[in-house]
């Protein structure tokens, strides 16, 4: 099957040309043609099988046949992060490079004021997060009138981000006629029941089994040995991905963390080895991030260390790696994560850290996407250890994260020891007389009997025949 099967016109196949699209993947054949129909539609796709051109070709199909009107606002597409909805706004920008139509973004971070304006000029397509769509709703910047066509994409991560009942609200706001596409990268029973609220008779998709992983994506857990500390374990994690990156001849990768300080440790740690690194989370300006993907896509920067914040908004062309530092908080989050790599049909790997405690939910994931992942071991990459494997992996094979010393463990074991003796040799050594509850250091002075001591001392100077005036 081709596009020109599906039905779109003759400026939309010119556009697929262009971009060098001839074949459409499983869920656009299918999404494509029941758009161009008016039908509702309920899909269920892994990430990166192609589902934001599953609905923006037919949505521009439709749109260009009409203008658009003032202060109005003709489809909507709801997104729960910033980064997706600059991801689907170029996208539909791609696709309307031989039609008028005005596409626009609405998220927080950015001014306001400036979308308030652009908002009265009417708007053919906006995408929207929930937040700052209710903000432009219910300050009466938005009328909803006109509003025949939404799209909730992922609407799972919508769900897990807690914008579900903010969703409710803005489809409760919506023309009662109009067709509703909601698409998900797995079906909780949450999704279904949004469905069923608002979608009028939808048609389901099913591409591949719910939180399934793409084929072409190898996958390995690898498992971090035990260590006494978070900081050490993340110093561990580090020189056991940068072996991954030596052995596998790894340049580029994303490197998903759960916690944001978690996420600016790591960047740091890369940044001190030399690494072309960028860093994203929600704690950082819309400037910043934007900064941050736009070297990455153009390869200005090759790694790149971000939260989940970033996880279903990072579209990046021939992306070799993902690197999980830990496994996510939702384990359906996994399958978005590592949905980074391997798009378009191109190899992908996906490597994720599990330690002893996360060890249960490395199983959970296999059982959700029905296959096993093989494990690596420390033994199976390019790093050295420090003598104890508990205190971690001391760096990687790399000349730059090396740090040689000349006392080998030994003298280093027996210098520690004699420091800890002369601390507690030194501790000790006080007499009785000047300590206070048997504490082993000098009682504190009382500064407000400072004058008092000064003039006690001049006395007994006085009574011993000595002076305290000067010898000249």
């Amino acid at each position: 099957m081709t596009f020109e099967d599906l039905g779109l016109s003759d400026s939309l196949l010119k556009t697929l040309k262009d971009k060098g699209y001839t074949t459409p993947t499983p869920i656009q054949a299918q999404i494509i043609p029941l758009i161009l129909r008016g039908s509702d539609v309920l899909a269920c796709a892994p990430t990166g099988t192609g589902k934001t051109a599953s609905f923006a070709l037919p949505l521009v199909e439709i749109l260009s046949e009409t203008a658009s009107k003032a202060r109005l606002i003709r489809c909507l597409v709801l997104v729960p992060t910033r980064e997706l909805a600059t991801q689907v706004s170029e996208a539909f920008k791609d696709y309307t490079k031989n039609h008028k139509l005005r596409v626009a973004e609405f998220i927080g971070g950015a001014s306001i004021m400036k979308q308030k304006q652009i908002l009265n000029k009417g708007i053919d397509v906006a995408i929207a997060t929930p937040g700052r769509f209710l903000d432009l709703y219910e300050t009466g910047c938005i009328l909803p009138t006109e509003i025949k066509n939404v799209v909730i994409d992922e609407a799972d991560r919508m769900m897990d981000m807690g914008f579900l009942p903010d969703v409710r609200k803005i489809l409760a706001a919506m023309p009662k006629m109009r067709q509703t596409v909601l698409l998900s990268a797995t079906m909780a029973p949450a999704i279904k029941k949004l469905a069923q609220e608002f979608l009028m008779s939808p048609k389901e998709v099913m591409v591949a089994a719910p939180a399934s992983t793409a084929v072409n994506i190898t996958q390995y857990f690898v498992n971090v040995p035990p260590v006494k500390s978070e900081s050490e374990r993340l110093r561990t994690q580090v020189a056991l991905m940068i072996g991954i990156f030596e052995k596998w001849s790894i340049s580029s990768a994303v490197i998903f963390c759960n916690k944001k300080h978690h996420v600016d440790k790591v960047y740091q740690q890369l940044k001190k080895q030399n690494f072309s690194v960028e860093v994203i989370h929600g704690d950082l300006t819309q400037s910043r991030r934007n900064r941050a993907l736009e070297n990455m896509k153009a390869g200005t920067a090759k790694f790149l260390v971000a939260s989940d914040v970033a996880a279903r908004g990072i579209d990046i062309i021939s992306l070799p790696c993902v690197i999980n530092m830990d496994i996510p908080m939702n384990i359906e989050d996994y399958v978005h994560r590592i949905g980074r790599t391997g798009r378009a049909g191109a190899e992908g790997l996906a490597f994720t850290m599990v330690t002893k405690a996360t060890s249960g939910a490395a199983q959970d994931i296999m059982k959700m996407i029905g296959k096993q992942i093989d494990f690596v071991s420390v033994k199976d990459l390019p790093v050295s250890y420090t003598p104890s494997v508990e205190k971690g992996v001391q760096a990687a094979s790399y000349d730059r994260s090396q740090r040689k010393s000349q006392d080998g463990p030994q003298d280093r074991n027996q210098q520690g020891q004699k420091k800890k003796k002369n601390r507690h040799r030194s501790a000790t050594t006080f007499s009785p007389q000047r300590t206070e509850n048997n504490l082993p250091f000098p009682p504190k002075r009382n500064r407000k009997n400072k004058g008092q001591r000064r003039r006690a001392a001049a006395a007994a100077l006085r009574d011993s025949g000595m002076t305290t005036s000067p010898l000249f």
